[in-house]
């Protein structure tokens, strides 16, 4: 980039760049504004928690989720961010 050009901004849809927004402690009120948006209702509190799933059985996989939270209630989320080619 030459000096005097347009910052170049980064896409928050970019896996590293949404996890990095909304993953990381200390981001919990951006992750608390995100979950009420997308499930419709008032969030209060959110946690982030440690995004490995470990399988429990043999012929499951282990996964890494972008995002697992722990919201109100102690219900636990897993967010994954999903893109999809459009023509």
């Amino acid at each position: 980039m030459k000096s005097g050009d347009a910052p170049y901004i980064l896409s928050p849809k970019n896996d590293y760049v949404f996890r990095y927004l909304f993953g990381e402690e200390g981001n919990e009120e951006l992750l608390t504004s995100l979950l009420s948006d997308i499930l419709g209702r008032e969030i209060i509190h959110a946690t982030i928690k440690n995004p490995y799933i470990l399988k429990l059985f043999y012929d499951t996989k282990e996964c890494i989720l972008d995002i697992k939270a722990e919201i109100d209630e102690n219900v636990l989320v897993d967010i994954e961010m999903q893109l999809c080619n459009s023509p």
